[in-house]
Parts: structure tokens; C-alpha cells; sequence
């Protein structure tokens, strides 16, 4: 689980629009987002709609993060309605 200050310091530093990306793809309604963050590395984000984003997977390197983004798209293809998130260490609703 992120501690209060790592998600602070992310929500701070973090530059989403400028950060190394391996994805980002539309699978339905699902967003799924692949980038290297400041504060945790490599890590996927997912999300359906307007929903909040879901942390669902970190990763050592790019390498990683390209297997983990196909994965996490083929996933959203079967229309899940929760995910495990590794920032919060338990199961989110999208």
C-alpha cells in the first residue's frame, strides 16, 4: 500500500502528459495507461469512463511494462467490473 506521502509526492511531481509512455489504448469503455511516474516507476493505470483510475500494475522496467500493458488490454476486453489495486492493496470498482 502507497504510504500518504508517496501519493502526495505523486499527485505533486508526476507529469502525466510528458512522462515516458509504453501505451495508451481504448479497449470499449476502458482506458488503459502505461507510463514511467516519477514517484513509483513503471505502472499501469486503468480506468472505464469517468470512473477513478486504478493502479493495477508496477513494474522493474519497460520491458515489463509493455508485457503488463498488453495484458491489462487484453483483460478490459472480458468487461471486468472490479480490479486489484496495487496502490490500495485491495479490490476498486470501476
Amino acid at each position: 500500500m502507497d504510504s500518504i506521502y508517496s501519493m502526495i509526492f505523486g499527485a505533486l511531481f508526476n507529469n502525466y502528459e510528458t512522462a515516458e509512455k509504453v501505451g495508451r489504448s481504448t479497449v470499449g469503455e476502458y482506458t488503459i495507461d502505461t507510463c514511467c511516474t516519477v514517484d513509483q516507476g513503471w505502472e499501469t493505470a486503468v480506468w472505464k469512463g469517468c470512473n477513478d483510475i486504478i493502479i493495477v500494475g508496477r513494474y522493474p522496467d519497460k520491458e515489463s511494462a509493455q508485457k503488463g500493458h498488453d495484458d491489462w488490454c487484453a483483460v478490459c476486453t472480458h468487461n471486468p467490473t472490479k480490479a486489484w489495486s496495487v496502490q490500495n492493496d485491495q479490490y476498486e470498482q470501476f
